[in-house]
């Protein structure tokens, strides 16, 4: 199994705001434009580096 460093971060933010604007039926641009607001405001890229330098960090020999 592969995962992609995104796919930790995908259960905490894309999900919730699917099922958020899904249930107020909202337009596939709107959930767009929603989750790339949720991820300035999570600082996402941010966590994203940390984490993948952490991951690297705690598994290399």
């Amino acid at each position: 199994m592969v995962f992609d460093v995104a796919d930790l971060f995908k259960d905490a933010i894309v999900m919730p705001s699917a099922f958020l604007l899904g249930s107020k039926n909202k337009s596939d641009q709107d959930f767009r434009y929603w989750l790339i607001d949720s991820c300035y405001q999570e600082n996402l890229l941010d966590k994203l580096f940390d984490t993948f330098k952490k991951i690297v960090e705690e598994n290399t020999v």
